[in-house]
Parts: C-alpha cells; sequence; structure tokens
C-alpha cells in the first residue's frame, strides 16, 4: 500500500498541466510610408485579418504613416 502511495505522490508532482490564456483582441499597429497605394494597404490589412481567421481573437489595426 506504501508503494501505491508513493507512486501517486511522485506522479502528482511530476505530471503537470499547463494554462495559456491568450488576449481577447490584438492591436496591430502599423507605420506604412505615404507613397503607399490604398489597395496595398487594404490587402495587407486583409491578410492579418486572415491570418488571425482561424481564431476567437478580434484584431484591430491601427495604420499611421512617417512623415520625414
Amino acid at each position: 500500500m506504501k508503494n501505491y502511495f508513493l507512486i501517486f505522490l511522485a506522479s502528482a508532482f511530476l505530471s503537470s498541466c499547463v494554462a495559456v490564456k491568450f488576449p481577447n483582441e490584438i492591436t496591430v499597429h502599423l507605420e506604412l510610408p505615404e507613397e503607399m497605394q490604398e489597395e496595398q494597404i487594404e490587402r495587407l490589412i486583409d491578410e492579418i485579418h486572415l491570418a488571425a481567421k482561424g481564431s476567437k481573437v478580434r484584431t484591430r489595426v491601427n495604420i499611421t504613416s512617417d512623415k520625414n
């Protein structure tokens, strides 16, 4: 009986569960050059949304332009 207790105790400490919590929303900040065309920007945003489509995570895209 003592062996069973030791095996149970060892297995309880050596086995583990890992829980990973992902955020509900991901915000993507993009800094794009001013000369980039609107089509290219829309295609880029669509690719970001498609990449996150399989998950339950909402994506928000913020776009700024670099001003030199």
